[in-house]
Protein backbone atom coordinates (compact mmCIF):
# COMPACT_ATOMS: atom_id res chain seq x y z
CA UNK A 1 0.00 0.00 0.00
CA UNK A 2 1.34 3.74 -1.06
CA UNK A 3 2.45 6.13 2.00
CA UNK A 4 1.24 9.44 1.04
CA UNK A 5 3.08 12.20 2.89
CA UNK A 6 0.70 15.36 4.00
CA UNK A 7 3.29 17.60 1.35
CA UNK A 8 1.93 15.38 -1.46
CA UNK A 9 -1.72 15.16 -0.25
CA UNK A 10 -1.58 18.73 0.00
CA UNK A 11 0.04 18.75 -3.63
CA UNK A 12 -2.66 16.71 -5.00
CA UNK A 13 -5.71 18.63 -3.18
CA UNK A 14 -6.18 16.05 -0.84
CA UNK A 15 -5.54 18.33 2.36
CA UNK A 16 -6.30 21.34 3.04
CA UNK A 17 -3.96 24.15 4.16
CA UNK A 18 -3.49 24.79 7.85
CA UNK A 19 -5.63 28.25 7.37
CA UNK A 20 -8.34 26.22 5.87
CA UNK A 21 -8.08 22.84 8.66
CA UNK A 22 -7.91 25.85 11.66
CA UNK A 23 -11.14 27.67 9.90
CA UNK A 24 -13.91 26.61 12.49
CA UNK A 25 -16.81 28.28 10.78
CA UNK A 26 -16.92 29.36 6.77
CA UNK A 27 -17.74 33.10 5.78
CA UNK A 28 -20.96 32.93 4.83
CA UNK A 29 -23.25 35.22 2.26
CA UNK A 30 -24.13 37.97 4.92
CA UNK A 31 -20.71 38.19 6.51
CA UNK A 32 -19.09 38.06 2.85
CA UNK A 33 -21.39 41.28 1.49
CA UNK A 34 -20.71 42.95 4.85
CA UNK A 35 -17.00 42.71 4.41
CA UNK A 36 -18.04 44.16 1.15
CA UNK A 37 -19.14 47.01 2.87
CA UNK A 38 -22.66 46.14 2.40
CA UNK A 39 -25.59 46.72 4.86
CA UNK A 40 -27.04 43.03 4.58
CA UNK A 41 -27.06 40.12 2.79
CA UNK A 42 -31.05 38.80 3.49
CA UNK A 43 -33.67 35.83 2.75
CA UNK A 44 -37.58 35.71 2.70
CA UNK A 45 -38.94 34.14 5.71
CA UNK A 46 -42.84 33.23 7.14
CA UNK A 47 -43.77 31.72 10.34
CA UNK A 48 -45.06 28.75 8.35
CA UNK A 49 -41.48 27.63 8.16
CA UNK A 50 -40.45 28.26 12.03
CA UNK A 51 -41.08 24.18 12.23
CA UNK A 52 -38.85 23.40 9.46
CA UNK A 53 -35.97 22.29 11.29
CA UNK A 54 -33.19 22.55 8.70
CA UNK A 55 -34.81 25.71 7.22
CA UNK A 56 -34.58 27.34 10.22
CA UNK A 57 -30.89 26.08 11.13
CA UNK A 58 -29.74 27.47 7.87
CA UNK A 59 -32.10 30.74 7.63
CA UNK A 60 -31.42 31.99 11.40
CA UNK A 61 -27.27 31.51 10.91
CA UNK A 62 -25.98 35.40 11.35
CA UNK A 63 -23.09 34.07 8.91
CA UNK A 64 -25.46 33.66 6.06
CA UNK A 65 -28.50 36.20 6.25
CA UNK A 66 -28.36 39.29 8.44
CA UNK A 67 -31.91 39.87 6.72
CA UNK A 68 -35.49 38.79 6.69
CA UNK A 69 -38.32 40.05 4.75
CA UNK A 70 -41.65 37.82 5.55
CA UNK A 71 -43.43 36.45 2.78
CA UNK A 72 -46.66 36.90 3.64
CA UNK A 73 -47.66 37.66 6.65
CA UNK A 74 -47.45 41.80 5.94
CA UNK A 75 -49.64 42.02 2.99
CA UNK A 76 -53.17 43.20 3.17
CA UNK A 77 -55.18 39.82 2.76
CA UNK A 78 -53.29 38.39 5.54
CA UNK A 79 -53.02 42.18 8.07
CA UNK A 80 -57.11 42.41 7.34
CA UNK A 81 -59.17 39.54 6.15
CA UNK A 82 -61.92 41.04 6.48
CA UNK A 83 -62.77 44.51 6.01
CA UNK A 84 -62.09 46.00 9.46
CA UNK A 85 -60.15 42.90 11.45
CA UNK A 86 -56.94 43.40 11.85
CA UNK A 87 -54.75 40.84 12.41
CA UNK A 88 -50.66 41.33 13.27
CA UNK A 89 -49.98 37.62 14.61
CA UNK A 90 -48.05 35.86 12.18
CA UNK A 91 -46.23 39.23 11.24
CA UNK A 92 -45.44 40.05 14.52
CA UNK A 93 -43.82 35.55 15.24
CA UNK A 94 -41.63 36.98 11.96
CA UNK A 95 -40.50 40.03 13.55
CA UNK A 96 -40.24 38.74 17.13
CA UNK A 97 -38.15 35.97 16.01
CA UNK A 98 -35.40 38.21 13.55
CA UNK A 99 -34.78 40.09 16.76
CA UNK A 100 -34.54 37.59 18.97
CA UNK A 101 -31.80 36.35 16.52
CA UNK A 102 -30.34 39.33 16.26
CA UNK A 103 -30.76 39.81 12.90
CA UNK A 104 -32.65 43.10 10.45
CA UNK A 105 -36.09 42.99 9.50
CA UNK A 106 -37.40 44.19 6.19
CA UNK A 107 -40.93 45.00 5.66
CA UNK A 108 -43.10 43.61 2.77
CA UNK A 109 -45.11 45.38 0.11
CA UNK A 110 -48.54 45.98 1.38
CA UNK A 111 -50.73 45.37 -1.84
CA UNK A 112 -49.96 42.72 -4.06
CA UNK A 113 -51.87 41.76 -7.10
CA UNK A 114 -52.56 38.59 -6.57
CA UNK A 115 -53.32 38.47 -2.91
CA UNK A 116 -55.82 41.39 -2.43
CA UNK A 117 -58.51 40.38 0.19
CA UNK A 118 -62.03 40.14 -1.25
CA UNK A 119 -63.49 42.87 -0.37
CA UNK A 120 -60.37 45.09 -1.82
CA UNK A 121 -61.02 43.45 -5.29
CA UNK A 122 -64.88 45.12 -5.17
CA UNK A 123 -65.76 48.58 -5.64
CA UNK A 124 -65.45 51.47 -4.29
CA UNK A 125 -61.79 50.55 -3.19
CA UNK A 126 -61.66 53.36 -0.82
CA UNK A 127 -59.14 53.32 2.01
CA UNK A 128 -59.61 54.34 5.60
CA UNK A 129 -57.40 56.36 7.81
CA UNK A 130 -56.81 52.48 9.52
CA UNK A 131 -55.49 50.89 6.48
CA UNK A 132 -52.38 53.75 6.89
CA UNK A 133 -52.13 54.34 11.07
CA UNK A 134 -50.20 52.19 13.07
CA UNK A 135 -52.31 50.10 15.54
CA UNK A 136 -49.81 48.63 17.89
Amino acid sequence: MARFTPTLLLALGLLGSAAAQNQTRPQGLHSLMVAAGKLYFGTAMDANNFNDVEYQAISTNQNEFGMFTPENSQKWDATEPRQGQFSFTQADAVAMKVKSNGQLLRCHTLTWHSQLPSFGLSPPRSLTPSHIEPTH
